[in-house]
């Protein structure tokens, strides 16, 4: 049964970090989009956040949030270790759902979620903010027009030097820190995009003092030779760029690949097309309005980031955890 239609979709943000306050400010640029609603185990941080941010109603937890009738759709925005719980807390409320990334913490967990969205027919996407910019767009674009042949090699790193918190999100096994699931889902998912699901899952891992990953090697192969070589890591700042290499040509995403305004083409003996996409706001924009209109058309998930794909990303990491001995307390 399609879901009813809605003029403007209500937003309601679990969490008051970083991210979201970004999207918030973000939300501003995007019609058809209300922020309703903001829920925190703090009441002090949800009325600091609410009063940011000019929003009306506020929660002291995350079950009242989940339980507002003003709320068409929850943005989840906690640490990784908790997006199953509060993701299931959200559909069995009647609430879309978008989480930010991972989705949760394996595939196990994801299939679940799907289900029962599917059977409250109910929205449910993870936040892959990147397939929404307009450079990879155009990036997919290319490749579909063959512009550089056929797709042979992706290479990606997403590393950058962590400020260490042995307690902190990142570094703290019990909140399924490290760097393969903060950083890893990046190039994994970069990979997957263009390439679909791999056949043969290789990588290694440093683990550091705390138990979690802290630089990963990620070699992925599928049908036809194409290969994904793949790094992510907590310990040093690396170029965070992504190359799509084919027989007649290659593209790079430039610095930030996973918050992309630059991307040149370059093809074997032609021409080199440099393309720039200015960002507006924080570019969680184009997200924003992409999830909003799929609820308004009645849609249970986005074609740019379907479930399957989620659940194809997170069987690649749970091999590679398999293959490093590295599991989390939830898992």
């Amino acid at each position: 049964m399609p879901l009813p239609q809605l003029t403007t979709v209500k937003w309601g943000i679990m969490a008051t970090g970083k991210i979201a306050n970004a999207m918030v400010r973000d939300a501003a640029l995007v019609d058809g989009t209300k922020i309703n609603a903001v829920g925190s185990r703090s009441i002090e941080s949800a009325k600091s956040f609410a009063a940011a941010h000019s929003i009306p109603d506020i929660h002291a937890s995350y079950e009242e949030l989940a339980n507002d009738p003003g709320v068409d759709l929850v943005y989840i925005a906690t640490p990784h270790n908790s997006h199953f719980d509060l993701i299931n807390l959200c559909l069995e409320k009647g609430k879309h759902v978008l989480c930010e990334k991972p989705l949760v913490l394996n595939a196990r967990q994801a299939q679940a979620c799907a289900t029962l969205a599917r059977e409250k027919g109910l929205f449910l996407m993870e936040a892959l903010w990147t397939r929404f910019f307009p450079a990879i767009q155009q990036v997919n674009h290319w490749v579909q027009e063959g512009c550089i042949g056929q797709l042979k090699n992706i290479t990606a790193d997403f590393s950058f030097a962590a400020n260490y918190d042995p307690k902190g999100r990142l570094f703290n096994p019990t909140l399924a820190g490290g760097a393969l699931l903060d950083l890893g889902v990046y190039p994994i998912s970069l990979a997957t995009l263009f390439l679909g699901t791999p056949e043969k899952i290789d990588g290694s891992a440093r683990i550091g003092e705390t138990g979690v990953d802290e630089e990963d090697l990620i070699r992925l192969e599928f049908a036809g030779g194409a290969t994904a070589e793949l790094q992510c890591g907590l310990r040093e700042n690396r170029p965070v760029l992504a190359t799509l290499e084919g027989t007649q040509g290659s593209i790079t995403i430039h610095e930030r690949f996973h918050h992309p305004d630059r991307i040149t083409l370059h093809s074997f003996g032609g021409e080199t097309v440099n393309e720039t996409f200015p960002i507006q706001g924080a570019g969680y924009h184009y997200q924003i309005a992409a999830v909003s209109q799929s609820i308004r058309e009645g849609n249970t998930e986005h074609p740019a980031v379907p479930l399957a794909n989620t659940l194809c990303n997170l069987k690649i990491m749970d091999s590679l955890r398999q293959q490093w001995g590295l599991s989390y307390p939830d898992d």
